[in-house]
């Protein structure tokens, strides 16, 4: 993490490396909800 002194406040976040190993996970998960957001969306206002 880097803050810088500015204002407003500014920080900059950064994965680890082990962070970085769950890509395959967050992409699959953007890609079901791509699918079927809208699918999840219709069903809950029943």
């Amino acid at each position: 993490m880097t803050v810088y002194p500015v204002v407003p406040p500014k920080v900059d976040y950064r994965l680890t490396e082990i962070g970085l190993k769950l890509d395959k996970v967050v992409f699959s998960i953007c890609d079901w909800d791509d699918d079927f957001l809208d699918t999840v969306k219709i069903n809950n206002h029943r």
